[in-house]
């Protein structure tokens, strides 16, 4: 019989932690799912954290398996903190898809959006890779930059160009150029004269500036001009205008220093590097290649 002084009695569905551990790329991670009994079966809540939080349903008969994410990067409190957590549930997913199979239904968010298993991996493996080149720029620059500094809409394309950089890889530029005017101030007329039409090679130093969240970072670059052919001297401007090489498109490829000094330094060695500059890839390609790499 039950105890006549009780008020008020609340029925709630089971609940059944399970702790287990996960290999991640900053050791061994230990996180607790919550199992949680519904009516037609039960769902799986994995709470990696505030930032990032998964969810796993299964379906009487247990043919049909929906899972769903939600993620605000701007509830971590440091970007160590969210690389850690974005790895957490990486591994988590990869260890859940290999066991369970693909799923049916992988929803995203507000569960009104569907996306495959690869989908899905490939945004935290993604983001992953972003917040390890953004923690990497953040020190290097002493930027003290905050998750709560993030913004979804953010293009952080500036953010892989900047750490691509600093590691000494040369970049083509995505623009091509259709014309192009270079000072030749000094030069006389009849040494251009020589030059119309032939392929000509620039090199010069100069700099670029990024917004890496609301943070100027500014680097000083090397850069060699490909592809260009004399179309005429500008006597009265003391500048020759530059047009592309038949067929063949006129670009720039750079590489980039914290200081101006550095890049003075390549300049004068850049000539014993041009199979690297020509052959640079543009920021898309590096990306790219690093997603294929990463598969």
């Amino acid at each position: 019989m039950l105890d006549s002084n009780i008020a008020k009695i609340i029925f709630s569905p089971h609940r059944e932690p399970i702790p287990i551990k996960l290999n991640t790329e900053f050791g061994e991670k230990e996180i607790c799912l919550n199992k949680l009994q519904i009516i037609n079966g039960f769902i799986i809540n994995v709470p990696v954290n505030n930032a990032i939080i998964l969810k796993l349903k299964f379906i009487s008969p247990f043919d049909k398996v929906i899972f769903s994410y939600t993620t605000d990067f701007k509830k971590a409190n440091t970007i160590e903190e969210l690389m850690e957590s974005t790895a957490i549930a990486f591994e988590f997913c990869k260890y859940i898809f290999k066991n369970v199979g693909e799923l049916k239904n992988t929803k995203i968010d507000d569960n009104t959006q569907i996306v495959n298993v690869n989908g899905v991996l490939d945004y935290f493996r993604n983001s992953l890779r972003v917040l390890k080149h953004l923690d990497f720029i953040n020190k290097t620059f002493d930027l003290n930059i905050l998750p709560s500094q993030f913004d979804e809409r953010e293009n952080y394309e500036d953010v892989e160009e900047v750490f691509y950089l600093l590691q000494s890889t040369p970049i083509r530029s995505k623009k091509s150029f259709d014309s192009l005017r270079s000072d030749v101030s000094g030069i006389s007329k009849k040494n251009v004269d020589n030059l119309l039409g032939k392929n000509l090679m620039l090199t010069f130093t100069g700099s670029i500036s990024y917004n890496i969240l609301g943070n100027n970072v500014t680097l000083y670059t090397a850069n060699c001009l490909f592809n260009a052919k004399v179309a005429r001297f500008e006597d009265h401007e003391g500048s020759i205008i530059l047009n592309p090489m038949e067929d063949k498109s006129m670009y720039i490829a750079y590489t980039a220093y914290q200081v101006n000094e550095e890049a003075e330094k390549e300049l004068q060695k850049i000539e014993e590097k041009l199979n690297e500059y020509y052959n640079a890839l543009t920021i898309d390609q590096l990306i790219k290649k690093r997603y294929e790499e990463e598969k």
